[in-house]
């Protein structure tokens, strides 16, 4: 989304002089004060204007969340630890919601939700039906976790834009258990465009998704079963792995843009 560039979950940091800074980016965060982890932060490029949602923003044990006033939307960044009770959390973001809803802006909602939307489970439907009430709808729809038990969509991103005006898709990491996620979304206020430079991403998608399942089934893991060593077999488990991972999904260019300089 335009204005809003980064959003990181997590950051476990406890001191503020800790938080890293970014050239040419402003940042917004919030972190735990009286136990480790958690933490949320965003950065937004200077000369974007943005206001910090004090009374929207906060840290507990059920929820962490900043909400700032940009480009004519309410961006919620949003961090639910394991630990918390779900239904305090949801009950907060519908209350959270139905006060947002009073400004008449566009609404994104977006982090870290520990809520499996694959599953079928109360906490999911619960969260997907209490969006809804607010013309919300989870625009990420590819596994955010992948696991070779499981695969989850755990990293949410709640939207009343126009699904169809969207882009979504889930960018390979090795940095943590959760892939990070991008979100395009439309905006009013659209200067033209130039290139600036591109990076690479990797589709995931119900027809990737397949590829790859096929490719595991037909691999030959009996090396694997065959080896003594646990380390020496965890190795090849995972040499195999990726090989099959980066077949079914390569990568793909993508060109990132910048708003153009207005001729003086």
């Amino acid at each position: 989304m335009m204005g809003i560039n980064f959003m990181f979950t997590e950051t476990w940091y406890t001191n503020p002089s800790d938080v890293v800074q970014f050239d040419e980016y402003q940042s917004v965060f919030i972190n735990r004060t009286n136990r480790k982890g958690g933490g949320v932060a965003l950065y937004i490029h200077h000369g974007i204007r943005f206001a910090f949602l004090d009374n929207f923003s906060m840290v507990d044990a059920d929820y962490e969340i900043i909400a700032v006033d940009s480009l004519d939307q309410i961006v919620l960044l949003i961090y639910r630890p394991l630990s918390g009770n779900v239904n305090n959390f949801i009950l907060h973001m519908d209350n959270t919601l139905h006060a947002i809803q009073e400004i008449c802006k566009n609404i994104v909602v977006i982090g870290d939700f520990n809520i499996d939307m694959l599953s079928n489970s109360y906490a999911a439907r619960n969260l997907t039906n209490t969006m809804a009430c607010y013309g919300c709808t989870n625009v990420v729809n590819v596994p955010t976790r992948i696991t070779t038990e499981k695969e989850s969509i755990l990293d949410l991103g709640f939207t009343d834009f126009v699904s169809t005006d969207i882009e979504c898709g889930v960018l390979e990491s090795d940095i943590s258990d959760h892939l990070p996620f991008f979100v395009f979304l439309p905006n009013q206020n659209i200067t033209p465009l130039v290139p600036r430079n591109s990076f690479l991403y990797r589709k995931i998608n119900d027809e990737t998704l397949g590829v790859f399942r096929d490719l595991v089934l037909r691999e030959n893991w009996s090396d694997v079963y065959g080896e003594n060593n646990p380390s020496l077999a965890y190795d090849v488990f995972l040499a195999k792995f990726r090989n099959n991972y980066f077949k079914a999904f390569p990568e793909v260019s993508f060109t990132i843009y910048k708003k153009a300089k207005n001729p003086g």
